[in-house]
């Protein structure tokens, strides 16, 4: 719901869309940037990159290695009672000695939502990533048992991608040596919720605007020597 929001207010305001195209190559030319797909070239003043997990291998393309991995993360809904409603439970997460778990109340009856935000495993974003399987369910009904008895019931669990920073924090910066292009990734799980003040923040960067946030914490910079 909310991606379809955002995409149609992009297309009101004149935003074209090009779905299932590879990029191919960036390059910067007279005053421009280009950008090439499998199936066609494009030009423009400014460029915003925000290639989720797709983005070291494209940045890669373009010779700025990046400190992301790209991690398979795991995510389920289970069967609740009206106790874990959205008018009854919050969102919640747990920090354990050794793992992090986060979850949402059951919204309209879809159940209770439950992932663990560290681990997971290394992934080739290219290839097909494996179905939640029993591995995964096991990993979260143990913490529920733990927490959460009266939850049991899986009812369906699905996977995502992460593209995680060594510090958790994101990039958002400009390219280096380079101010028609801008970037932002390594959102590690919980860039989502943001997605609105970054996407103006990224406007204002390309427009050269006075950003009136310190966004060091988001540099590249800060990797120099990592």
């Amino acid at each position: 719901m909310c991606i379809r929001a955002y995409k149609d207010l992009a297309a009101q305001e004149g935003a074209v869309f090009a779905f299932n195209e590879k990029v191919v190559s960036i390059t910067e030319g007279d005053g421009h940037v280009e950008v090439k797909t499998n199936k066609s070239c494009y030009t423009a003043d400014y460029l915003i990159v925000t290639a989720g997990a797709f983005v070291k291998e494209l940045m890669s393309s373009i010779h700025l290695p990046l400190p992301v991995t790209i991690l398979r993360k795991t995510f389920a809904w289970y069967d609740s009672d009206e106790r874990f409603s959205e008018q009854n439970f919050p969102c919640f997460s747990f920090e354990l000695e050794n793992a992090t778990y986060y979850g949402f109340p059951s919204v309209n009856g879809t159940g209770l939502k439950i992932g663990r935000h560290d681990g997971g495993v290394v992934i080739d974003p290219n290839k097909d990533r494996d179905d939640f399987n029993l591995s995964d369910q096991e990993e979260l009904d143990e913490f529920l048992h733990e927490y959460m008895p009266s939850i049991q019931n899986l009812k369906f669990g699905k996977t995502c991608m992460y593209d995680m920073t060594p510090d958790e924090d994101f990039i958002i910066d400009y390219f280096p040596g380079n101010d028609r292009i801008v970037l932002a990734s390594g959102f590690s799980g919980h860039g989502f919720k943001f997605a609105s003040a970054i996407g103006e923040l990224l406007v204002d960067m390309t427009n050269k605007k006075d950003v009136n946030f310190d966004l060091s914490l988001f540099s590249l910079e800060r990797f120099k020597n990592s």
